[in-house]
C-alpha cells in the first residue's frame, strides 16, 4: 500500500506515477493553476466517479492501471500545465476511506455559513489589529497566525459544507467533533468484556510514592492491582484483596473529580479530597472547581501539576 502523507501536495514524479488506483481512495486534479477547472475522482469498491464543475460522472478507467496512465488519458482531453496540482488519498484500513475534499468539488450545502465565516473571520482580523497599532514585530505575528487560523478553519467550514448533512446530523457531527478534540470520551467508560483494552497497569516507580495508591488505601485490605483507563485516565480500577478472607473487590474512583483554586494566585491543588468513588457505566463529567476559602485548606494540598507527574 502506498502511503503518503495526507493534506498535502503531491509531486508528479517517478513513485507517483507507477501508484496503482487499486491503492487510492480519491484522486484531486487541477491541470492549470490559474483556472478553476479540476477533477475529483473517487473509488467506490472497483469503479470510479470524477466531478468537475459541470458535475458527477461514472468514469471508465482500469482499477488496475496506474496514476500516469490516468494522466495520460486526461492529457489528451485538457492542457495540463507542467506543475500541474495532484493530490493523492489512500485508505486508513480496508475499505475505509481516508480523504478529506479540503479542496471541494462540485457542490456544497451550507454556502451561507461559508459565506458568514469568511466575514466573521475577517472582522476578527480586524478588530485585533487595533491592539497592536504602533508595535510592527507583533502585529506581523498576529497577521501570520491569523493567516493559517482563518485557513484552517474555513476549510473545515467547506468540508462539512461538502458532508451535505441535515440539521440533526450536521449538529450531532459537531458534537461528535468537540468531544473528540477535548478528548471526552463519546460513550461510557465501563468495565465489560469488549473493552478489556481499555484499562492499562497502573505502574509506579516507587509505589510508596503514588498519591493514588496512598489516597486510596482501606483499612484491612491489600491493594492487588490499580488500572486506569486509557479513554478517560481519571478514571482508575483498584483491585482490593481482604486480608483476613484474601476475597478480592473491585472499586472505580475518579482520580481528578475536582480541584481546588487560589483565588489571588489562581493556582491550582489536588488532594484526598480530588478523589470520588464512582460506579460503571461512567459519563464524562467536567473537572468539578472549588475555590479555596482560607490557608488553611491548602495544608493537605499538592499543587495540580505535581499530583499528575
Amino acid at each position: 500500500m502506498f502511503d503518503i502523507v495526507k493534506d498535502s501536495y503531491n509531486e508528479y514524479n517517478d513513485t507517483l506515477k507507477e501508484i496503482k488506483l487499486s491503492d487510492l481512495s480519491a484522486i484531486y486534479i487541477k491541470p492549470q493553476k490559474n483556472s478553476n477547472f479540476f477533477y475529483f475522482f473517487e473509488r467506490y469498491d472497483d469503479f470510479w466517479t470524477y466531478e468537475t464543475v459541470d458535475g458527477k460522472f461514472d468514469y471508465k478507467i482500469d482499477n488496475e492501471s496506474t496514476v500516469a496512465h490516468l494522466i495520460n488519458q486526461l492529457k489528451n482531453t485538457h492542457d495540463f500545465d507542467e506543475d500541474f496540482i495532484i493530490r493523492v488519498y489512500g485508505y486508513v484500513d480496508e475499505g475505509t476511506a481516508d480523504y478529506i475534499k479540503l479542496i471541494v468539488p462540485g457542490h456544497r450545502k451550507l454556502m451561507n455559513q461559508e459565506v458568514f465565516g469568511n466575514f466573521e473571520l475577517s472582522r476578527l482580523r480586524e478588530v485585533n489589529s487595533k491592539l497592536f497599532e504602533g508595535n510592527d514585530e507583533e502585529a506581523l505575528q498576529f497577521n501570520n497566525q491569523m493567516d493559517v487560523v482563518s485557513t484552517d478553519v474555513s476549510q473545515i467550514v467547506r468540508l462539512i459544507s461538502a458532508q451535505a448533512h441535515t440539521n440533526e446530523t450536521l449538529q450531532l457531527t459537531m458534537r461528535l467533533v468537540s468531544q473528540i478534540l477535548a478528548n471526552i470520551p463519546i460513550t461510557a467508560i465501563d468495565d465489560e468484556p469488549y473493552s478489556i483494552k481499555d484499562w492499562v497497569t497502573y505502574k509506579q516507580v516507587e509505589e510508596d510514592d503514588s498519591l493514588v495508591r496512598k489516597n486510596v488505601a482501606l483499612d484491612g485490605y491489600e491493594i492487588e492491582e490499580i488500572y486506569f483507563n486509557i479513554r478517560c485516565t481519571r478514571i482508575v480500577k483498584v483491585i482490593y484483596k481482604n486480608i483476613e478472607t484474601s476475597e478480592t473487590e473491585t472499586h472505580y474512583y475518579d482520580t481528578h473529580a475536582c480541584v481546588f483554586i487560589d483565588p489571588e494566585s489562581h493556582e491550582t491543588y489536588w488532594s484526598q479530597n480530588s478523589i470520588e468513588n464512582v460506579d460503571l457505566p461512567w459519563n464524562f463529567t467536567p473537572v468539578k472547581e472549588i475555590m479555596i476559602s482560607d490557608d488553611k485548606m491548602k495544608e493537605d494540598m499538592i499543587k495540580f501539576s505535581d499530583a499528575i507527574k
